[in-house]
Formats: structure tokens, sequence, C-alpha cells
């Protein structure tokens, strides 16, 4: 099993709210700097990044382990199980699903639409644009 655990921050400007830091989140995520910079933003603007996973089996397993508030995955994972095929096993709310990709082509996007997540970013974006988005996401449940 190839995944890293973070335990997150502490957080003590006001600007983050306490629903923020008790925010546990999964985050599926192939490219290792892409993980390490997000995983980091994460923990910095107060979320709990309770596992860092690179292959959608762990997705699928951690998942069901740790059973998180939000997840955050790529499409495309080092084995041969996506993270929208991933998502599609588990029993997991999609509106509390953010996904990220590198690509945009048909294929990609029509993965998008089969999952109907929150919100699906196109790389890169910004670490703010994650928050604002995670804020938004946790709203709507």
């Amino acid at each position: 099993m190839s995944s890293i655990t973070y335990k997150s921050a502490e957080v003590s400007s006001s600007i983050y709210s306490d629903d923020d830091v008790r925010t546990r989140i999964l985050l599926a995520e192939d490219e290792s700097l892409v993980a390490l910079a997000l995983s980091h933003a994460l923990i910095s603007f107060g979320y709990n990044v309770i596992k860092v996973v690179s292959r959608g089996s762990d997705l699928i397993a951690e998942s069901k382990r740790f059973n998180p508030d939000l997840i955050i995955t790529d499409i495309y994972l080092k084995d041969k199980i996506t993270g929208v095929q991933a998502l599609q096993e588990l029993d997991f709310d999609r509106r509390r699903v953010i996904i990220i990709s590198g690509n945009s082509d048909p294929e990609t996007l029509r993965l998008v639409a089969e999952v109907k997540p929150c919100k699906f970013f196109l790389k890169p974006f910004t670490p703010l644009e994650i928050h604002n988005t995670i804020r938004d996401c946790l709203r709507t449940y």
C-alpha cells in the first residue's frame, strides 16, 4: 500500500472556522509533488488530511477505513483503478467529492460527468480555490 499519513496543523487564525479544523480529508493523487503541495496547503488552512494515497485500490480501502468528510481525487491514479471507478465502488456522497485532473480531453470530462462531484478542477489551481470550494461543498450537505 503506497500512502502517507499527515496530522492536521494547529490553526490559531480567526479566519478559519471550527468546521474547517474538524474536516477530515482523504487525498488521492498520483503525482507526489502535487500531493505534497496540496496536502500542505490543506493543512495550512486547518483541515485534517487523514491520508494521502496514490492508487485507486488504496482510495477504496482508506475511505472505508477512515470514512472521511471529503474526498479529493485525481482521475488517473497509479493502478488500474481510476479515481472515478473507486468512487463508483464506494457508497459515498458525491456532493463531498472534488475531482482534480491535468486532463481536459472528452474522455476525462465524460468520467467527471459520470460521478457528478461537487467540483472539478483542472490543474493547475490555487490553494485558495480549493479551500473555498471545500467550504462550499461542505455547506451543501
